[in-house]
């Protein structure tokens, strides 16, 4: 889990999923296929969801996975949310650009949706080593 946070914040910091954004727009355009990303972005979609739930089905089906998921079910669909978030910005849909540099009482919609998951995965955490260390009655 540690090392997906750390992943995903490195990301973010330096930008990953614009650069890799770039990069596919370079490739397109310089092998002549740049007027179909509209379907080469649909088709990253699709195997990306395609892939997650192959993953996640195949985890499901193993016992160590189910012991795992009961105890770390909230954190489990926190950072699958996070990655989601990176993996559709990465793929950067001009719908999902648009939507997300709206603004809602001056506030982004970029921002509220990253801080959601990082702010929930946080509140989890911090209610599990409360836990822990609270003084039994």
């Amino acid at each position: 889990m540690t090392v997906v946070v750390v992943f995903l914040g490195l990301s973010k910091h330096f930008n990953l999923p614009a650069a890799v954004t770039e990069i596919g727009r370079l490739v397109a355009s310089q092998m002549g296929g740049y007027e179909v990303r509209r379907a080469l972005q649909a088709l990253m979609l699709l195997l990306f969801a395609v892939g997650l739930f192959l993953a996640v089905q195949s985890w499901v089906r193993q016992k160590a996975f189910l012991g795992i998921w009961e105890r770390r079910c909230p954190e489990i669909i926190c950072l699958l949310y996070l990655c989601g978030l990176f993996v559709v910005r990465s793929i950067s849909l001009h719908q999902v650009g648009a939507l997300l540099y709206a603004e809602v009482f001056g506030l982004r919609i970029n921002w509220i949706v990253e801080l959601t998951g990082v702010h929930a995965l946080i509140v989890i955490l911090m209610i599990r080593v409360l836990a822990k260390t609270s003084p039994e009655t």
